[in-house]
């Protein structure tokens, strides 16, 4: 079988394309869910924040995975990848909270289970505030 698309590259011009990559992964990962939204600036103050890697869904089908943004806010709770999503408190639901000292925390969005692996540290202050936004609902 012959490839489609074939192409000899001179050592300066794999260390160029090599660069793009790596930069073009960082700016996709890590830059664009950074960048404040419109869902952030409406917000209100900043409680918590934790930057995690999350997986979606029940145990057999599962989507997400990479490096997600949650806030939480006065107002509501706000995941960020590349784009915004906010979510009501009374659509968030703390499931598991016994196994942040390990860096993992579950957590319901609009009945919709959610993994979140992270930092133990920031998980814990997001758990804490997640569940004082609770409970003033």
């Amino acid at each position: 079988m012959k490839p489609f698309f074939q192409t000899t590259l001179s050592p300066s011009a794999g260390a160029v394309v090599i660069g793009l990559l790596i930069v073009g992964v960082i700016v996709v990962f890590v830059l664009l869910p950074a960048i404040s939204r419109i869902a952030d600036r409406s917000a209100g103050q900043l409680i918590a924040q934790a930057r995690v890697i999350a997986s979606f869904g029940q145990s057999a089908f599962r989507s997400g995975g990479a490096f997600y943004r949650f806030s939480v806010y006065e107002q509501h709770l706000v995941v960020c990848f590349i784009t915004a999503r906010s979510y009501s408190y009374k659509d968030v639901r703390l499931v598991q909270e016994k196994y942040v000292q390990r860096g993992k925390l579950t957590v319901d969005l609009e009945g919709i289970r959610v993994v979140l692996w992270g930092n133990a540290e920031s998980l814990e202050r997001l758990a804490t505030g997640l569940s004082e936004r609770i409970a003033n609902q």
